[in-house]
Order: C-alpha cells, then structure tokens, then sequence
C-alpha cells in the first residue's frame, strides 16, 4: 500500500494520525529546522509532530513555535527543564497515533521512514520495529558503532531465547530512536523512560521493551540519520577523575534501573549470565582508568549494589559466563577489589575481538582533540 492509498484510507474513516513523532527539544537551535524539515517532508503525510521544549533557554522555543504555524501537523509541549527521559515521556503522553517514533532534534528521518515503518506494522502486526540508521558526518563514525548500522531483517517472536537475541546478538542497541512501537503496546505495558537516569536512558529503553515485546521486527533499512556532535553527552562527560567517577555512577544507576525493573517483571534467570557480562562491559574499561584507591571503593559499591543481585554461585559454574568474565568477577570478589590488566585485557578479546579492540586503538589515537 502506498503513502497516498494510506492516508486517503484514513481520511475516509477518522483522522487519527498513523504515526506519532516525538522530538525533544533542549537547546537545539542550531539542527531543529533541519529536523522538522525532514519530519515534515514525509511521504506518508498522515503524522503527528510532537515536540516537547525541555525548557531551553536559546531560540529553540521560538523556532517551534514558526514551525507549528506553518504546520498544522506539529504540536509544541513546553516544560521545565527535566531531561530526555521525562521530555520524551511528555511527547508520548500527548501523542494519539497508532504508532509512536522517536527524532532527536539534532538528528532526521530519511523521507520515507515513517511510511516504511508502518507499513511493516501493518504487514506483520508486531509491537516493535527497529531499524537501521546512518551517522553524519562519516568521518565521525566511531568503530564501537560501525556494525550497529542495520540489523538483518528477521522477525523475533518472545521467547527466553529471543529475549536474548535482541540484547545480546542482534543489532539491536543501544539507541532508542530506532525502535518504532505501538501506541497501544506503550500503553498495556506502561512503556517508558527512566525519569531519573540522565545516561543510559536509551539501554533501559531497549531492556525495558524487548522482553515485554511478543513480536519484533527487525528492518536492514537505514531510515535514522544520527548526527555526531561534540555537544553529545558522551563527548561532553570529560575524563578526570571527578568526571570518570560521575559518569561511572550514572552507568551504576543504569544498571540499578534495569536489575529492578527486571526483578519486578520476573524476567531475572532468562539470561543473568549475559546480563552481567553486559554490567561489566559497562564499567570495566572506565574503572581501570582511575586510581587504585577509587576502583577498590566503586567495585565494593557495585558488588553491593549490582552483584548481589544475581545468584553468583550459579552464574559462575555456568558455561554461559565466559572464562574472561569470571576471571574479573574473581578479581572484584579478591582482597584487593582490583581486576588485574591481564583479566581486563582478556574480557576486551573476548568481547569484541583483536580486529575490533585494534580498530578502537587506531580510531582513538587518529582522533585526539
């Protein structure tokens, strides 16, 4: 069905819009027009627009207002400053489409996006669909992100096993922006963001979802263009001390987040094994950058706070925790609470592969401010 059958379609019975697009918006004056512009020129016409100003204070709020007087399409939500999580909490909250999508405003959709993606709701009558996305400008594509570009199309029906597919094999995180969901599925489950994690967000999102999602697609196409910018919070999080330790604890209270939701779902024991590989994955490298005396006190923090919450003796006789993993959950549990370079070294091999971990090596020391 095409862009124009699709919306003559509705228009002949209710004027519920197909797709809702929320856009939080902080400061964004500088990338905003081009966002909505990409939104506005969608092939399938029958969207919604809703931007939320987390109170900004440059000219973003002014730039939303034109824009949703030039449109009708466009709907302003303005709010004092919360964050990204409570923003785009705010835009699904005043959204009435069927089907719920994500834009930063800095970043764009490709012109059909929105039109692809429903039209794979419609053809499958999933929950979710994520797909792919391309990142401008190239030269900023960082190695970690090159093989996330688009997943292969497949389709992922709920099971213990496809659970952790989608976590843990599919490319599939860490970004939100990429997962279309239903209105209604959002609604039944109470799908939303962590109001209180400031980063992180979008990996609650994914573990949040998935394992709640009956049916999911997987869509190849890149219809996400993601722009790398220095104002981005991970290039923006410094790398001092006091820096290290602040984001640490951010991660530390991803992972908090996620742990307490899955308990209180009763999704704890379909993979604790690869979930905690994923808790380490999280910290490790960071960790091992700062003093020896600040490992000791944050890994005795997180066994408090994060280890204690799986069933350890059970995670490390099992096949599925890698040798590596336990190797440094062995170290954190020592005397010394410090993972030996070794042990880190061998969880990095393990991980991501020589290719990949020399990769990262290169990337980083070609792009040193």
């Amino acid at each position: 069905m095409s862009a124009a059958q699709l919306d003559s379609s509705l228009t002949c019975h209710c004027e519920q819009p197909l797709v809702s697009v929320i856009v939080p918006a902080y400061n964004s004056q500088d990338f905003l027009e081009a966002c909505l512009e990409s939104l506005r020129s969608q092939t399938l016409h029958n969207i919604e627009i809703i931007c939320v100003n987390d109170g900004s204070t440059d000219n973003t709020a002014n730039l939303l207002e034109q824009a949703a007087a030039q449109d009708s399409r466009i709907v302003v939500v303005s709010q004092k400053n919360a964050g990204l999580g409570c923003a785009r909490n705010a835009g699904v909250a005043a959204a009435h489409g069927k089907i719920i999508m994500l834009c930063d405003a800095d970043d764009m959709l490709k012109p059909q996006a929105c039109e692809h993606v429903y039209q794979q709701f419609e053809q499958s009558d999933c929950t979710a669909v994520v797909f792919g996305f391309e990142i401008f400008p190239e030269t900023a594509l960082h190695p970690s992100l090159a093989s996330q570009l688009h997943p292969r199309d497949v389709v992922i029906t709920k099971s213990n096993r496809g659970i952790e597919q989608l976590l843990f094999e599919e490319k599939a995180r860490p970004f939100a922006w990429r997962i279309a969901l239903r209105a209604k599925f959002m609604q039944e489950q109470h799908i939303c963001f962590h109001p209180e994690l400031t980063l992180g967000e979008d990996q609650y999102f994914c573990f949040e979802v998935y394992p709640r999602s009956s049916k999911t697609v997987l869509m190849s196409e890149q219809l996400y263009l993601y722009r790398m910018n220095n104002q981005s919070m991970t290039h923006t999080i410094g790398s001092g001390v006091d820096a290290r330790l602040v984001k640490l604890s951010k991660h530390l209270a991803c992972e908090q987040a996620i742990i307490q939701d899955w308990t209180n779902a009763c999704f704890m024991g379909i993979c604790d094994e690869k979930i905690l590989e994923w808790c380490l994955d999280l910290l490790l490298l960071d960790v091992s950058k700062l003093p020896a005396q600040n490992q000791v006190s944050f890994w005795e923090q997180w066994r408090t706070e994060v280890l204690s919450r799986f069933s350890l003796q059970e995670i490390m006789s099992s096949h599925k925790f890698s040798s590596a993993a336990k190797a440094c959950v062995t170290d954190i549990l020592s005397d010394t609470h410090l993972v030996s370079k070794r042990h880190l070294a061998m969880f990095y091999l393990h991980k991501r592969g020589m290719v990949s971990s020399m990769k990262r090596v290169v990337w980083g020391l070609t792009h040193k401010a």
